[in-house]
């Protein structure tokens, strides 16, 4: 059974039939970017969890490796999605994703540090989903020199005298603290980190147990006239 919906404005629903299609023949997995599922967290495989780990060694020195590419919005945005949505088929999560971008907006980001971004922000909304039914909701929206991403959820929420702090390196919060499936707590910081080294910057906003809405910024790639 397909539990997501999948929304583009201003383009054909070729996609959104592409994408179904895909989850129905349950082509890929999609958890191990998440380390496994929320009924059962695992450890991460040795070769991620060594690269996550050097990962983290390079932040603190400026060292981590971009590779900056000028690409279409909508498309990369629309591609993260389909991979996102199977795997969330897989953890029984819903999802809904609606672009508004234009098609012709165009950015400039590394594709795969802006992916782990996602899937870090989605690997928390697995890790800390606490309803039978849970729902992700991704929305992708044009705010004038920015493409703005909000990645919503239904879980447990954060507390209020955490929200200022979770971006943090090592900074954990009372939940996290008291869950078997708890992190390390420099998660968060590298996907600010990253967004911020796109000329972005990440927030959020939450009500405990209602859930938390991530919102970040990339800029848009645009031509500088000649004079």
């Amino acid at each position: 059974m397909v539990n997501y919906q999948y929304v583009r404005y201003g383009r054909s629903e070729a996609g959104a039939s592409l994408l179904l299609a895909g989850s129905e023949r349950g082509e890929g997995d999609g958890r191990e970017a998440w380390g496994g599922s929320r009924r059962g967290a695992r450890p991460l495989p040795a070769r991620q969890a060594a690269k996550e780990l050097t990962l983290y060694a390079k932040i603190d020195t400026n060292r981590i490796p971009y590779d900056f590419k000028r690409m279409k919005a909508s498309d990369y945005f629309d591609d993260c999605i389909e991979e996102i949505g199977l795997g969330l088929e897989a953890e029984h999560i819903g999802l809904s994703y609606f672009n508004y971008a234009e098609d012709s907006v165009e950015i400039i980001a590394d594709p795969e540090q802006l992916k782990r971004v996602i899937d870090n922000i989605i690997g928390n909304s697995i890790k800390y989903m606490d309803k039978e039914h849970g729902l992700i909701n991704i929305r992708v929206k044009d705010v004038g020199d920015f493409i703005q991403i909000e990645i919503e959820d239904n879980g447990k929420g954060i507390a209020q005298k955490d929200l200022p702090f979770i971006f943090d390196r090592f900074y954990r919060t009372d939940a996290s603290r008291n869950s078997a499936t708890g992190g390390s707590g420099i998660g968060l910081s590298i996907v600010r980190k990253i967004v911020e080294d796109h000329g972005g910057k990440i927030w959020a906003a939450s009500k405990e147990s209602t859930g938390t809405v991530m919102y970040f910024v990339v800029r848009k790639y645009q031509e500088v006239p000649n004079e």
